[in-house]
């Protein structure tokens, strides 16, 4: 990431964003218990949300600057595509905002299978493509503006991959998150409107602007 990317997404975590992050990794608290790994960790404090949690993240000048703000966060610098860790080293895995950027979804969900024990658990939060392609057309988003995703799916095509990698999907969920543009239209810098998109997406999760999935290891 380079830095004036970093600067601006650090930047929108400080506003409105920041709910639904928010919002995912509280879910994620409820449902991953044991020792849990954040794959692609970014700016997040990993160890507010879990107990004695190892971030991982490949982006150095965001390394750089969790070490500074957070120095009891174990952060570990990797490739999500090839993780450092022997087989059964964790009983639950945060996947929040990756899998859109990834090329081979099958390798990173095998990744993950072996270094999750059996019965462990993962939580995946990525964007509706279906949302998204919505947003772009009412031009009320840039598409070359929203974190260079390879791929986005649906809550439909998103469950069925998750299916076929030998995961079982326990729950679908999700938010209307103001995407990255919006958030910082000042007139939208509001908690009750950020909150009332959140609950839009939670009542019908497949019209969801950020789906999350609940999934376990097979």
């Amino acid at each position: 990431m380079q830095k004036d990317d970093l600067e601006r997404y650090d930047i929108l975590e400080e506003n409105l964003i920041s709910l639904g992050t928010k919002y995912k990794y509280e879910f994620a608290k409820k449902h991953l218990k044991g020792r849990v790994i954040d794959i692609g960790s970014g700016l997040v404090n990993t160890g507010d949300y879990f107990k004695n949690p190892v971030a991982l993240e490949n982006d150095k000048e965001c390394i750089e600057l969790v070490k500074k703000r957070y120095p009891g966060l174990e952060l570990v610098e990797g490739d999500a595509m090839k993780l450092p860790f022997p087989d059964y080293s964790f009983d639950g895995c945060m996947l929040s905002e990756v899998i859109e950027h990834m090329e081979d979804v099958t390798g990173l969900l095998a990744g993950i299978r072996r270094v999750l024990k059996p019965g462990g658990r993962v939580v995946i939060t990525t964007p509706n493509r279906l949302i998204t392609d919505i947003f772009v057309k009412l031009k009320v988003i840039n598409p070359k503006g929203e974190g260079f995703h390879f791929k986005e799916y649906t809550m439909k095509e998103l469950g069925k991959i998750i299916e076929s990698n030998n995961f079982k999907v326990l729950k679908k969920t999700g938010i209307m998150q103001l995407r990255y543009s919006l958030a910082t239209v000042p007139a939208l810098r509001n908690d009750f409107i950020a909150k009332t998109f959140m609950y839009l997406g939670r009542i019908v999760p497949a019209l969801s602007s950020d789906m999350i999935f609940l999934c376990e290891r097979r």
